[in-house]
């Protein structure tokens, strides 16, 4: 887990300030690792870094955003 959150909070930041999300300017924050699985197939581990999945998701509201990292039950929706 120390190594995941150390490589997630990497990412943070605003990439010098060209990064933009729906043409708005954003900025990338670290808010938590939910979950964290290991692969079953040792026989074909992906190598350390490797992002095997993710969820994008909208949450409306700014207090349901950190309830959400708090670990609390948040109406989330997912986007395909």
């Amino acid at each position: 887990m120390e190594k995941a959150i150390n490589r997630a909070k990497e990412d943070k930041g605003d990439c010098k300030g060209s990064f933009k999300w729906n043409k708005r300017e954003a900025t990338w924050c670290f808010g938590g690792i939910r979950k964290l699985i290991s692969c079953e197939d040792f026989n074909e581990k992906p190598t350390s870094g490797t992002e095997l999945s993710y969820n994008e998701m909208i949450i409306n509201k700014k207090e349901d955003f950190e309830k959400l990292i708090n670990g609390d039950e948040v109406l989330i929706k997912y986007i395909n």
